[in-house]
């Protein structure tokens, strides 16, 4: 604010008000003049002043436009707020969660601090506590009032609480601990220049504080087994530090809760809070954590303990260690103790369980560290692992190139030896030492074969059917020979030999094991491939290549010893005769195949057991396949899963079938050998299915061929399969017969004839089918059947010729509708129901029948009930029939007759009493009058009509719709004779009405005449609601067995009805109507027929003054009536009648209203016209008036006026006299005055009325005068009132007055005359007449008023006097004034006569 002084005062004169700038900038820019001004300013809301205020400035006096600059104010923000919540972190999870609020259960002291040193760090001693130290309800602290500089804000936890976290607010808060909130209220709301040096406070802070009394309790144990649970052995470990680890870090930080466990291993942690801290031990050297690391313990909310929660470690510090040394002589002992590098020691913790444990796995047991590896040129051999736990190891070698371990020598400490390059070490609370690995050289190999004995003879060579092959599959295990010599010890505790390597024998036969050192040894097929069994073994030779300087022994068929030189290479896997060979044989398979039978018919199914077997000499494995060859014109049904085995369908192709579809079964087991000696053993059987097909050819034989193909090659595969013999062969151990059933197929056919009776319609062709059925098993060839037609041949026909017919076999489905395929027979005919398109019936559902068909003419006139009886018998040479029995039918027709009778309906020709137009949408009838139908039958056949009947059906309204009904048959188009009639009341009391008419032959017509009288009111009587349109149903009824087509043998005729009404008017009505009164106008509409009128109506022309009538009515009477009382409302111009019978006259009564105003003279001018149909002017040719001539008539009345005029009034008094005088009475020295009452009864109004007025004894009044009053103010006055002399006639209505309508009947009028005051009674009484004048209402010359009695009327009144006499007094002095004592006084005392 700018001022013009000098200091701020009351005198300072305000200049311009401005607002800072959103920069702090300020400007006033009103013109000023030279003298001194005051700045000053208003501060917004928490803000200060820190400068001068107000602050002055001059402006020089010669300054010619002053302005100066940089008068800078300075002001300072001090109303912010640091404020916030301590929160009770029931779940210790440093978060707010559902159910959290402000800390009630402890007190906890928040302090605010001032940075005094702007070090933007928390000094204590150094910082200033602003205000005092906070602890509000509910954990809420706030300091207010702050200026803008950073603080801390610092919380001191109670006894047994602690920091869990801490949420920033808002503001420029951050959080510096969880205890500690570093706040800068100086900083600027935002970055906008316009916010420079704006702060912000800051709210919703939160610390957070959970209760910490929660514990966890347990001990602390010495895991000798490292399983991480107290199993014996077990002992507790004092003095072990364990912790909370807080930040999971593995490690013991400063901050977390710990203790130390006691004498008996037990440890407490206290102070916890709820959550699930994670517990860990500080092992110790030399030891490490067990089980669960680390232990998460779930602690509630409070005073939550947690005890049990047991910890475990383990020492570490134990030791594994020994040497490797070479075995020079490869004995296992340990001579001279050579160093040897090259090893690899491997280390591994035996991971198996309960009985499992000490067995070593490499795919289990889990390696410990790295392994140690004695390099070449080593100046030691020893090796050792450190830092071991107690447990169970294993201690492995690798040997060093082309050396073999001959023996591990177990040290101290629980080793003991697992094999010759192995340890199992169990480690307890010691070492285990001086365990030493002895190796030798190991160069040598042992290899050979392995060959198929197909013979079985122990040798590898050629038989006269095959040669021995190599085989695969063998399992061969290489054994060091270290107990009894030559025997091989092993699968039992403490058995000697040792397994030093096992090899699968591959696709070539071929074996070999190499890097082996100078030993004795033993080799065998310690698995032999499935199926075959050892047949011997073959030692290498003892010189030449691959021989065995030391000896090499077949010990047993499967076993063989080998004395193995240094670098010695015994066998031969390219020269067999220098190898060691082993000798396999396998089982040798046999298959039969029967069905118990010779011979088969086509059609059946036959059932073949399969029996495989095995001669031995080993057990034959499973998934062997047998294969049934399934013979051509068969189908294969088995079970998928049989006990021996599964089956399913193959194709197979062999040299003597190229390709069939076979039944081929896999074994499921083992089969055993079969004795064929003894004919007892093992043997798997298999069944299948044949159907055989039903047109199996019966010169073709079923042969069914089995094989088997073992899932190992066959010792003797020419028993295997039907393949293997030859002509005549017969022995089975060379060749299997029995692997072919043959059975001769013979044709059995059941074939059985039917045909049901059926019925032919006349005039119709008589087709009948026989249906052959082959009830199988086979098929039927060469199938005949012998025909024989009915004997009355006079009644049928084909082609004109009587007797004859035709016949066609049903081959295919439509093979008869080629006419070709027919053949003409007489008298009888064998038909060949087989040819070389179609050579038999088959068997099967869908070809087992076949049909033929045999057709002749019926003649249309055979009558109803004939007969036709035919028969035939089937046969075949191409079967065996097994049933003659049904090989005969016979079939029975009956002939039934059908006419499809069809019925036209026209009207005849004009010359007939009714007709129309010939169709039924234009045909009609005349009510009134006749009308006739001509009905044609005509017969469609096909059967001819021996006499029809031609039905009438009643219908409801017969008897109100026709007086009578009449018919004839026409001949030639004529009535031959007279018709035939039923009155109204045979008509009425009729269902129907048949007419019999005449035999009509395929083609023929026959016309019945059909005539009606009917009513003039057809259509309308008995009928609530009257119908345009009558309906006769017509029905044509066959003579014959049956009308086939129903849709054409009826029909309904619906004739519309024309009504002819020749009507006519008449109107009437008064010929004079009083205005006032009411025109009644009387319409008679008479109807001359012939028809009954059913929609009469009348239009009505009113009088086309209708400003001299009122409303107007109507009424129609009644049927036979000519009265009736107008009360509807004449809406329009029409008048619905209704029906009007033939010559009837129906009336209705028109009723006007004249009105009372209506001139004298005045015309009413009525018309009608009658019309017979609605609407009017439309041309209906249904309904129409021949002779409108007298349809149209009407009446002019004329209108005459009459008055009744009533005067009635009043006796003539003193106009407003003294409230003293007599009230009514006539005083002398008054003004009379008298009120004449003029009323006009009606009916008509008065136009031009008037009265008399009389006042007898003239010498005793004056001033004589009048007015009418049309208003109630309009004689108010006396200028409203007019002069005249006793007698005159005084005007009431015309002129200015107005008519003296109905409306308004009633006027009067005022007359006064002057009293002398001198008149003293009973000098005088006036007498007042009044006697009605003229009308206007006498214009036609009738008399003024109808009714006399009331047009006059007379009133008197005796004159009267009274007199108000006065007294008066005066004095002298006058009233009011004061007088002396003595002073005279003198009154005056008079009289006055008002």
């Amino acid at each position: 604010m700018l001022f013009r002084s000098g200091a701020l005062d009351a005198g300072d004169v305000l200049v311009e008000t401005r607002n800072s700038e959103a920069t702090g900038s300020f400007t006033f820019s009103v013109q000023v003049t030279v003298g001194n001004y005051l700045v000053t300013y208003t501060l917004p809301s928490g803000w200060s002043n820190t400068g001068s205020r107000p602050r002055a400035f001059t402006i020089a006096v010669n300054d010619t436009q002053a302005s100066t600059a940089g008068k800078n104010l300075f002001t300072r923000q001090g109303d912010l707020t640091i404020s916030g919540t301590v929160i009770d972190d029931a779940d210790a999870s440093g978060a707010v969660t559902v159910g959290e609020s402000g800390i009630t259960a402890a007190t906890v002291t928040v302090s605010l601090y001032a940075d005094t040193n702007r070090n933007g760090a928390y000094d204590a001693g150094t910082d200033l506590q602003q205000g005092s130290s906070q602890s509000g309800s509910s954990g809420v602290f706030s300091w207010t009032g702050l200026a803008p500089q950073t603080y801390f804000v610092r919380k001191a936890n109670p006894v047994d609480w602690v920091s869990t976290g801490s949420i920033v607010g808002t503001g420029s808060s951050t959080a510096t601990t969880t205890d500690q909130f570093k706040v800068n209220l100086a900083a600027p709301i935002s970055a906008d220049p316009a916010d420079a040096g704006v702060s912000a406070s800051s709210t919703a802070n939160v610390f957070l504080v959970s209760l910490a009394t929660a514990t966890i309790a347990g001990t602390v144990y010495s895991d000798l087994d490292g399983d991480g649970a107290v199993t014996a052995g077990d002992v507790v470990r004092s003095g072990v530090t364990v912790y909370v680890d807080s930040n999971n870090s593995g490690t013991l930080d400063g901050s977390e809760k710990s203790a130390t466990s006691g004498a008996d291993g037990a440890y407490l942690l206290t102070g916890l809070t709820a959550g699930s801290p994670k517990v860990r031990t500080v092992p110790g050297t030399g030891w490490s954590a067990t089980g669960t690391t680390p232990l998460v313990v779930t602690l509630g909310t409070g005073a939550a303990t947690a005890t049990g929660k047991d910890l475990f470690t383990q020492q570490g510090n134990l030791v594994i260690s020994g040497f490797v040394y070479e075995d020079l002589n490869a004995d296992g002992v340990n001579n001279s103790s050579t160093v040897l590098c090259g090893s690899t020691i491997t280390l591994y913790r035996d991971s198996r369980s309960g009985g499992s444990q000490g067995i070593f796995d490499p795919g289990t047991d889990l390696q410990v560290g790295s392994p140690v590896t004695l390099a070449g040129g080593c100046a030691s051999s020893a090796w050792s692992f450190t830092n071991l736990t107690p447990g169970k190891y294993f201690v492995a070698e690798t040997d060093p190139t082309n050396f073999a371990s001959t023996n591990a020598v177990p040290g101290g400490g629980g080793a003991i030896k697992d094999s010759s390059n192995r340890f199992l070490v169990v480690l307890t609370s010691s070492s285990s030492t001086n365990n030493q690995f002895l190796d030798t050289n190991a160069q040598g190999s042992i290899s050979g074969y392995v060959y198929n004995d197909l013979n079985g003879n122990g040798k590898a060579d050629s038989t006269k059917k095959a040669t021995d092959a190599p085989l695969a599959g063998s399992v061969i295990s290489l054994y060091r020979d270290r107990g009894s010599l030559g025997v091989l010890e092993v699968g039992v505790t403490g058995a000697p030999d040792e397994l030093v390597a096992t090899v699968t024998v591959g696709a070539a036969g071929t074996w070999t094991f190499t890097g082996l050192i100078y030993d004795t040894y033993l080799v065998t097929q310690s698995t032999i491939t499935t199926g075959y069994g050892a047949t011997g073994v073959i030692a290498p030779p003892a010189t030449g290549p691959g021989s065995c300087s030391r000896g090499c022994t077949a010990i047993s068929t499967n076993l063989l010893q080998v004395n193995l030189a240094k670098a010695e290479a015994v066998g031969s896997t390219s020269t067999l005769s220098r190898a060691a060979v082993f000798l396999d044989q396998s089982a040798d398979y046999t298959i039969l195949v029967s069905d118990g039978t010779t011979t088969v018919s086509a059609g059946t199914t036959v059932t073949y057991t399969i029996t495989v077997r095995n001669v031995g000499p080993y057990l034959a494995p499973s998934n062997a396949a047998v294969t049934d060859i399934i013979p051509a014109n068969t189908t294969a049904s088995f079970k998928a899963n049989q006990p021996n085995g599964t089956c399913t369908t193959v194709t197979y192709s062999d040299a003597e079938t190229p390709a069939a579809l076979a039944v081929q079964c896999t074994t499921n087991r083992t089969l055993g050998v079969y004795d064929l000696a003894t004919g007892t053993g093992d043997q798997i059987t298999f069944e299948v299915s044949l159907d055989v097909d039903p047109a199996f050819d019966p010169a073709v034989d079923l042969d069914n061929r089995v094989i088997v193909t073992g899932s190992t090659p066959d010792s003797n595969p020419d028993n295997d399969s039907y393949l293997a013999c030859a002509a005549g062969q017969t022995n089975f151990k060379e060749c299997n017969e029995s692997a072919r059933d043959v059975d001769d197929v013979v044709a059995t056919a059941d074939l059985a004839l039917t045909g049901a009776p059926t019925t032919v319609v006349a005039g119709t062709t008589l087709t009948y089918t026989y249906t052959v059925t082959n009830g199988g098993p086979s098929v039927a060839r060469s199938v005949t059947l012998a025909e024989t037609l009915p004997t009355n041949t006079s009644q049928f026909s084909w082609g004109g010729v009587a007797g004859a017919g035709q016949y066609c076999v049903n081959f295919t489905g439509s093979w008869c509708a080629t006419a070709g395929n027919w053949t003409t027979f007489s008298t009888s005919a064998t038909i060949a129901m087989t040819d070389v398109t179609y050579p038999y019936i088959g068997a099967t559902p869908a070809t087992k029948t076949r049909t033929v068909s045999i057709r002749f003419d019926v003649p249309a006139d055979v009558l109803s009930g004939v007969t036709y009886l035919n028969s035939a018998t089937v046969g075949t040479t191409g079967a065996t029939d097994p049933v003659a029995a049904n090989n005969t039918a016979a079939v029975t027709t009956t002939v039934t007759t059908h006419s499809d009778l069809s019925i036209a309906v026209t009207t005849p020709t004009a010359t007939d009493p009714a007709y129309g137009s010939g169709t039924d949408t234009s045909s009609y009838l005349t009510a009134g009058l006749y009308l006739s139908y001509d009905v044609t039958v005509t017969n469609a056949g096909p059967s001819v009509d021996k006499g029809f009947t031609l039905r009438r059906l009643a219908s409801a309204f017969d008897a109100q719709d026709y007086a009578s009904m009449s018919y004839c048959v026409l001949v030639s188009g004529a009535c031959p004779g007279s018709f035939t009639t039923l009155s109204a009341d045979e008509l009425a009391a009729a269902a129907q009405v048949d007419i019999l008419g005449p035999r009509l032959t395929v083609g023929a017509s026959a016309t019945i005449r059909v005539r009606f009288d009917v009513r003039s009111g057809a259509g309308i009587t008995g009928r609530g609601t009257p119908v345009d349109v009558l309906t006769n149903s017509f029905q044509a009824l066959t003579g014959s067995d049956l009308d086939p087509v129903a849709g054409n043998n009826a029909k309904a005729q619906n004739t519309r009805i024309k009504r002819v009404t020749d009507l006519s008017t008449d109107v009437s009505a008064a010929a004079t109507v009083n205005a006032g009164t009411t025109l009644t106008y009387t319409v008679a509409v008479t109807n001359a027929g012939p028809s009954d009128d059913t929609d009469a109506l009348v239009r009505v022309t009113l009088p086309a003054n209708s400003g001299d009538y009122g409303t107007v009515t109507y009424c129609v009477a009644a049927a036979g009536s000519a009265t009736c009382t107008p009360s509807t409302t004449l809406a329009g111009t029409y008048v619905t009648i209704g029906s009007i019978e033939k010559a009837a006259t129906r009336t209705f009564l028109v009723a006007l209203p004249v009105k009372s105003a209506a001139l004298n003279t005045t015309a009413l001018a009525f018309a009608a016209t009658s019309y017979t149909s609605t609407p009017v002017d439309v041309v209906n040719g249904d309904n129409l008036d021949p002779s409108p001539t007298y349809d149209t008539d009407g009446v002019t009345p004329t209108v005459t006026t009459l008055s009744d005029l009533k005067v009635e009034q009043t006796a003539p008094i003193t106009l407003n006299p003294a409230s003293w005088m007599a009230a009514g009475a006539l005083i002398a020295g008054t003004t009379l005055q008298y009120t004449v009452t003029v009323t006009n009864l009606g009916p008509s109004d008065d136009l031009t009325a008037g009265v008399v007025a009389t006042l007898t004894d003239g010498v005793d009044y004056t001033n004589l005068r009048y007015c009418v009053q049309l208003t109630i103010t309009s004689c108010a006055t006396e200028a409203a009132f007019t002069g005249f002399a006793s007698g005159a006639e005084l005007p009431v209505a015309g002129g200015t007055l107005g008519s003296l309508v109905m409306a308004a009947p009633a006027r009067s009028i005022l007359i006064r005359a002057a009293v002398p005051s001198d008149r003293t009674p009973p000098a005088a009484t006036i007498t007042a007449t009044t006697t009605v004048g003229s009308s206007a209402s006498d214009q036609d010359g009738a008399p003024v008023d109808g009714a006399t009695g009331n047009n006059t009327a007379t009133s008197a009144t005796a004159i009267t006097t009274d007199a108000d006499v006065q007294v008066t007094i005066t004095s002298t002095p006058a009233s009011g004034t004061t007088v002396r004592i003595d002073e005279a006084v003198v009154y005056k005392i008079g009289r006055a006569h008002v």
